[in-house]
C-alpha cells in the first residue's frame, strides 16, 4: 500500500517529503531549544558528529538507490530493443514455412505487436485485458507452429522455435520488469526513516546553536526531495519525465504491417 501511493498519485512523494522533513526539523528544533535552555549552548558539540554521520549515511543510501533505479531504467530500454529484434526476426523467419502456416503466423505476429503497443500505452485498468490477449496470441502462434512443424524440415523448425522462444521470453521479461522489478515500499520507508532522523538531528543541532536558519535548511530539503523524485521517476517506466521510449517497437510494427 505504501508503495502504491507513490506510484499512483502524482507528486505525492515530493509534497510528502517536503512536509515530513520540515515537520521533523521543527520537532528537532524545539527539542534542541529546550535542551539549550537547560544545559547551555555547549551541549551542541556532542551532537554535531552524530548529525553529520546520519546525513552522510542518508546521502549514501540516496546515491545507492538512485544507481539501482538508473540501472533498471537502462534495462527496460534495452528490453524494448531486444523485444523489437525478436519480433522482427520471428516475422522474417516465417518465410521459411509453407502456406497457409506462413500467412497465419504473420497475421498473428502483426496482431501481437499491435496488442503489445496498446498494452504499453493503456491505462492501468486496461492492462489485464491486453495481457490476457497477448497470452492467447502466444498460444495461437505456438499452435500454428506445431502444425507447421509436421511439414517443415528440422533446420526450419529449430530456427522458428528459437525465435518464438526469444519472443515469448522477452515479453515475460518486460512485464516482470515493469510490474515486479520496482522499488519496494520497504525501501521507501527505509529512505524516509533515515532522512527523518537526519533532519531531526539537524533541527536539534539548530535549536542548540540558537535561532533557526531556514536559508540553510530549505535548500537541503529541496535537494533531498529532488533526488527522491528522480528515483521514483526512473522507477516508473511509463510516467513522469523519464519515460522508456517505444520507438524500436513502433518501427518494427510499421515494417511488418506495410
Amino acid at each position: 500500500m505504501f508503495n502504491d501511493f507513490f506510484h499512483d498519485i502524482p507528486y505525492l512523494l515530493d509534497i510528502s517529503t517536503i512536509l515530513i522533513f520540515l515537520l521533523f526539523f521543527e520537532i528537532g528544533y524545539l527539542i534542541g531549544k529546550i535542551r539549550r535552555k537547560r544545559e547551555g549552548p555547549k551541549s551542541s558539540e556532542a551532537i554535531s558528529p552524530a548529525t553529520a554521520s546520519i546525513l552522510g549515511l542518508f546521502a549514501f543510501i540516496l546515491a545507492f538507490s538512485f544507481s539501482l533505479s538508473a540501472q533498471k531504467f537502462d534495462t527496460r530500454k534495452q528490453n524494448v530493443r531486444l523485444e523489437a529484434n525478436a519480433i522482427g526476426t520471428a516475422y522474417l523467419r516465417t518465410d521459411l514455412l509453407q502456406d497457409p502456416y506462413r500467412s497465419k503466423i504473420k497475421i498473428l505476429l502483426r496482431e501481437y505487436t499491435d496488442t503489445k503497443l496498446k498494452y504499453i500505452t493503456s491505462e492501468e485498468y486496461q492492462k489485464v485485458e491486453y495481457l490476457d490477449k497477448l497470452v492467447i496470441l502466444q498460444d495461437q502462434v505456438w499452435s500454428e507452429m506445431l502444425e507447421a512443424s509436421k511439414e517443415a524440415n528440422n533446420a526450419t523448425i529449430e530456427l522458428m522455435v528459437t525465435s518464438l522462444n526469444e519472443l515469448f521470453d522477452m515479453n515475460s521479461n518486460r512485464i516482470a520488469a515493469s510490474i515486479y522489478n520496482r522499488n519496494s515500499g520497504n525501501m521507501w520507508l527505509m529512505l524516509f526513516s533515515v532522512g527523518v532522523l537526519g533532519l531531526l538531528m539537524t533541527g536539534i543541532q539548530a535549536g542548540l546553536n540558537g535561532p533557526r536558519r531556514y536559508i540553510g535548511i530549505i535548500p537541503l530539503i529541496l535537494a533531498f526531495t529532488i533526488i527522491f523524485s528522480l528515483i521514483e521517476d526512473l522507477d516508473n517506466p511509463q510516467r513522469g519525465m523519464f519515460k522508456v521510449g517505444q520507438q524500436p517497437l513502433i518501427d518494427v510494427h510499421q515494417n511488418i504491417t506495410r
